[in-house]
């Protein structure tokens, strides 16, 4: 099962919220613009800097980005996540 697996602080520290399905908006769950480190699980998923799936997007691949530079972002800027489609099948 593909999961996302959120962090307020980084190196996997703070709050934490795990997905498994789309979010499009974070402050729901206490983390909107709060987001310093990420591990995904399972398949691709897509965060976006703004609510609704809007705004500046990045594409990340299963594995571990304990800071917001390790997918290329700014520190504290997600406000939706959803997983991204299966472009291989």
């Amino acid at each position: 099962m593909s999961k996302i697996i959120l962090y307020s602080d980084t190196d996997f520290a703070g709050k934490r919220v795990e997905m498994t399905l789309p979010c499009d908006r974070l402050d729901q769950y206490g983390l909107n613009d709060q987001v310093s480190s990420i591990v995904v699980h399972g398949g691709d998923w897509v965060v976006y800097e703004d609510f609704n799936y809007k705004g500046k997007s990045y594409t990340l691949k299963p594995g571990r980005y304990p800071i917001w530079t390790a997918w290329g972002g700014a520190n504290d800027k997600i406000s939706s996540v959803k997983p991204a489609k299966n472009m291989y099948l």
